[in-house]
């Protein structure tokens, strides 16, 4: 029997390959395997163009050409579990950012009017985005006045985003009734989450601090009564304040 030596294709300047071998970071060697010329033919590429920071994995697809000293190049390949995202800052914004987003990618969100935060990408499951810069919301009421003991409105506003945030309602100066007391109260979402009060015939302060978290869109508010006794409460400089630490 003659033996018969294989002749392999010509190589035509540009064939597909797959990655048999993975470089170990970026621009280290891998190798690559041309199936249309045999498992036997191989290269060994040292010349290949960076997708950011994504590496050629085990069974990626590169295109491999020659130069005119036979040496071979992958200028392009196709990362078959996608790009490594990389950080980027995704300027001023209405709503979040969506889709696959890189840890510490940055926006500048406009939560109100005149109101901007800036928000850094950490990826936690529930609030992905901390907020690292801008003030926070308020709602200041210059004076307000209830002679009933039923709880009426004084500040309200509602949650641009889902939110872990510090919430804290004040009054400059509370003015008590006649033997009674001013309920000074936080609602979130319709439910009392705190209650204050300041006691009878005295001109304090009132208010507190909680961190709760809240769904977007959760109304915030403050209400205030007056409790037994007669005359009126009165709240002066009573404010309502909400700064998030976490959104999502």
């Amino acid at each position: 029997m003659d033996l018969v030596t294989p002749t392999w294709p010509e190589f035509s300047g540009a064939v597909r390959g797959f990655v048999t071998e993975a470089p170990t970071a970026l621009g280290k060697p891998f190798e690559v395997m041309v199936p249309d010329f045999s498992s036997e033919r191989s290269y060994e590429i040292r010349r290949w163009a960076a997708r950011g920071l994504t590496l050629p994995a085990l069974g990626d697809e590169v295109l491999v050409v020659e130069d005119e000293h036979k040496l071979p190049w992958v200028p392009v390949w196709w990362p078959s579990a996608g790009d490594i995202s990389l950080a980027r800052d995704y300027g001023i914004v209405e709503a979040l950012p969506a889709g696959t987003i890189a840890k510490g990618s940055l926006c500048t969100y406009k939560a109100a009017t005149g109101i901007y935060w800036r928000l850094l990408y950490t990826g936690e499951a529930t609030y992905p985005w901390a907020k690292v810069g801008g003030p926070a919301l308020r709602n200041f009421v210059v004076e307000a006045t209830n002679a009933t003991e039923v709880l009426a409105k004084v500040n309200e506003f509602t949650t641009p985003l889902a939110m872990e945030a510090d919430v804290t309602w004040a009054s400059l100066r509370v003015i008590t009734g006649t033997s009674a007391f001013t309920s000074f109260h936080l609602y979130i979402a319709g439910s009392i989450a705190a209650e204050t009060y300041v006691g009878t015939s005295i001109q304090g302060i009132g208010g507190g601090q909680l961190r709760p978290t809240l769904a977007k869109s959760a109304l915030i508010e403050t209400r205030m009564a007056r409790l037994g006794g007669s005359g009126s409460a009165q709240l002066i400089g009573a404010s309502l304040r909400l700064d998030p630490l976490r959104v999502g």
